[in-house]
């Protein structure tokens, strides 16, 4: 597994550097590329800590390592210091990311085959770490808000694990 420990660091150092910007976009400003809303989430037009707007775009950090065949991730991320690395070994394992907001960490590591997450993000300061070993198991996350965790961790076949955090 990733570890979970290991984002702590990352986010204090994350939010040593940060901090003084996000409080000049804390101010009630016109961005002009908003993202609107969040459909998958339910969610309006960005956060009111933000006077509605999203976080500017930018340090963002994805990594993916991949061994085996048919093996697929895909990771979006639209905001500020956000973080994923990927782990993917077997055949067939898929993995679909997608961040929006700032400071905030996937961790997913799939050994095997036909193993598939689908993680979504929307905030600040969340974290989802995901371990699966076997063979086709199911990670579905949702979370929108600040400071919200999951660790979810599948050992063994066919195993089902859905979390939705608000």
């Amino acid at each position: 597994m990733l570890g979970v420990g290991r984002i702590l660091p990352a986010v204090r150092a994350f939010a040593a550097a940060g901090l003084a910007s996000l409080a000049f976009f804390a101010a009630p400003q016109c961005l002009a590329d908003d993202l609107g809303p969040i459909l998958e989430l339910g969610r309006g037009h960005g956060f009111p800590e933000l006077g509605g707007h999203f976080p500017p775009h930018g340090y963002n950090n994805a990594s993916i390592t991949q061994q085996g065949d048919l093996n697929r991730a895909t990771a979006s991320q639209t905001g500020w210091l956000n973080l994923v690395q990927v782990q993917q070994s077997g055949t067939g394992n898929i993995a679909n990311l997608e961040q929006t907001g700032a400071l905030q960490a996937i961790f997913l590591s799939q050994t095997g085959s036909n193993n598939r997450a689908d993680i979504s993000q929307v905030g600040l300061l969340n974290v989802a770490n995901v371990s699966q070993n076997g063979m086709n198991n199911v990670a579905e996350i949702q979370q929108a808000g600040i400071g919200l965790r999951v660790n979810i961790v599948q050992n063994g076949n066919n195993g089902y694990a859905r979390v939705i955090q608000h």
